[in-house]
């Protein structure tokens, strides 16, 4: 089954997203990553945020396409935190 996004679509969110204390709604991330379709053909995306500095796991009807494609160096992570770092 063909996926709803593809990689680096910029997305938003359209719904409260359950068991994430941050607020989601209205913001745009980009898709990183996706899962197997489930047994109804939907899927979870992983959609990073630059402004959180986080991936999340979202289900396919929490997400709307903004019709944009990003690069995957748009994406910034969190700078690792090695032993001895303060």
């Amino acid at each position: 089954m063909e996926s709803k996004f593809q990689f680096y679509e910029i997305v938003r969110v359209m719904a409260k997203v359950p068991r994430i204390r941050q607020d989601l709604i209205h913001k745009e991330g980009m898709v990183v990553g996706m899962s197997d379709p489930d047994a109804d053909g939907k899927r979870d995306y992983g959609v990073h945020f630059d402004e959180l500095m986080e991936t999340f796991a979202l289900s396919e009807d929490l997400l709307a396409s903004c019709g944009r494609i990003g690069r995957r160096e748009d994406a910034v992570t969190r700078p690792l935190r090695r032993k001895g770092d303060s």
